[in-house]
């Protein structure tokens, strides 16, 4: 008698996607145990990464208030680094809160420092999910079939061929699990990226050097307009006394 085999859904076939979550009890549970959620109790499939611009006081201490903000919210921390420069430091932060907390944990580092600029993206994962939600289904009921037909014949070269194909479905499924693992704490969790940055600083010792570096310009500047200006005047000066001396001569001779 020849066997049909598992009667599987395919993942590449629109039809069969959108009759999924119609045809499977709404009980399964399709990542078993590796902690993935049930797919027909998912309604939120959006992953949200918001980008954040900050100016603090000072980096090294923001960042530890982070990293204890996001314990108080029940997230982690994903990356965390410090660059320490001559005048002023900047540092960057991953952190992972949970969605149902992100609003609040957002609004609370407005109290470490002032927001110059925050960006929310949010990508739909819905059409990927279902489709390894599709494939892990169709794999477990592979394995159970060949689980089945183990059982069922002694022919050693069949076995080990079954043996084979089983090892195969087996290492699929964890990869499955585990990648549906991932969604469902991208889905689960906001991620938020946070860019530090301190202030410009300017001590007073550079401001008054300054000004001084600048008086001493400005002298210099006043000093040689003064000269261009007493050259430009020489030559009128020279002419008048020569005409006033010459008008003089004049004036005594009428007199004689």
């Amino acid at each position: 008698m020849q066997s049909t085999g598992p009667q599987l859904l395919s993942a590449d076939n629109p039809e069969d996607l959108a009759m999924q979550k119609s045809r499977l009890p709404a009980t399964t549970d399709f990542a078993g145990g590796s902690g993935g959620a049930v797919a027909d109790s998912r309604t939120d499939y959006d992953a949200v990464t918001v980008y954040m611009d900050m100016e603090v006081k000072e980096v090294s201490e923001s960042l530890d208030s982070i990293q204890r903000l996001s314990d108080h919210y029940a997230g982690n921390v994903q990356h965390s680094s410090l660059q320490r420069n001559e005048d002023t430091d900047t540092g960057s932060i991953t952190v992972e809160v949970p969605k149902s907390n992100h609003s609040d944990f957002l609004s609370e580092l407005e109290d470490i420092g002032e927001v110059d600029s925050k960006t929310t993206n949010s990508a739909n994962l819905e059409e990927r999910y279902t489709e390894l939600s599709l494939e892990l289904k169709n794999k477990r009921q592979e394995l159970q079939k060949l689980e089945e037909l183990m059982n069922s014949t002694g022919e050693v070269e069949s076995l080990i061929k079954i043996q084979e194909r089983m090892s195969e479905l087996r290492s699929r499924i964890q990869f499955l699990e585990n990648r549906l693992s991932e969604l469902d704490r991208r889905i689960d969790y906001v991620r938020v990226d946070i860019s530090l940055s301190e202030p410009d600083s300017f001590t007073s010792e550079f401001d008054i050097r300054q000004s001084f570096v600048d008086a001493y310009e400005a002298l210099l500047s006043s000093i040689r307009t003064i000269i261009v200006g007493v050259g430009y005047l020489i030559p009128f000066a020279v002419l008048w006394l020569i005409f006033s001396k010459r008008r003089n001569l004049l004036e005594n001779r009428r007199d004689e």
